[in-house]
Formats: structure tokens, sequence, C-alpha cells
């Protein structure tokens, strides 16, 4: 039905993929970013902001994401600059990438077998079962 409609997307790089969420979901422990909320997040209540706006040249990338509830969602200017001022002091605290915050090995595994966190943890923990 797409191929005969042919919706026009407004940028198709602007949305985060199944696994950069699950990854961003993780590396930020299911708990909303936003000053002053950090309360746990359920999935289905997941939004994923870009740090620096996607409007103004921000990439959609892991370093760039942030896990957010969808009622703390920054919308205006305001909020949207005090959270990357935020976001920056919390990444120069924390002193890795975003990336880095998920060990590489979980992070293949997901990508190369297409698995969730929680899946990709299991499938090393049976693997060292194995290698003893």
């Amino acid at each position: 039905m797409r191929e005969h409609i042919k919706p026009h997307l407004k940028d198709e790089t602007r949305i985060f993929g199944q696994l950069e969420r699950e990854l961003i979901y993780h590396r930020d422990q299911k708990n909303c970013q936003v000053p002053g909320c950090e309360a746990e997040v359920l999935w289905a209540e997941a939004e994923f902001h870009h740090v620096q706006e996607h409007s103004k040249g921000g990439p959609t990338s892991l370093e760039n994401g942030a896990l957010v509830q969808k009622g703390c969602h920054p919308k205006s200017a305001k909020e949207v600059a005090k959270f990357a001022e935020h976001w920056e002091k919390r990444t120069r605290v924390v002193g890795a990438s975003a990336e880095q915050q998920i060990p590489s090995d979980i992070a293949s595994l997901m990508k190369l077998g297409n698995l969730t966190y929680e899946q990709a943890v299991a499938m090393k923990a049976q693997l060292g079962k194995q290698k003893d």
C-alpha cells in the first residue's frame, strides 16, 4: 500500500532506529534524563530527544540521543537549551561518550544478532558458561 500512496517523509534520518532506541534506553538506565525528573521510564512512555536539535544540524546518533518521558520531552527553545546545558555537564562528569557506556561486546552482539540489550547480556553469559 505504501508504494501506491508514496508518503513523503519529512526526514528519514531524524528518527532513532530500534537498536539505537534500545541502546539509549539501557545506557540511560531506563531513567528520564530531564533535570529534576530522573524517574523510571516504561518502554511505552519512552521518547528519544535530540540533545542538539535535529533542525539545527544535530545528528541522530547515540551521543546526541537521550531518554525522556513523553510528558517531560523538552519542546520550547528554553527547555531545549536547558536540557542541552544539563547534558553537556553530565557527559563531562561521566567522562565517556554515550557509545562507550554500553560495553562494546554487548553492543556488537545487539547489532550482529539484532538482539535487545537483555538478550545480548543473556547470550554473553551463556557463551561464557560454554567456555568453562
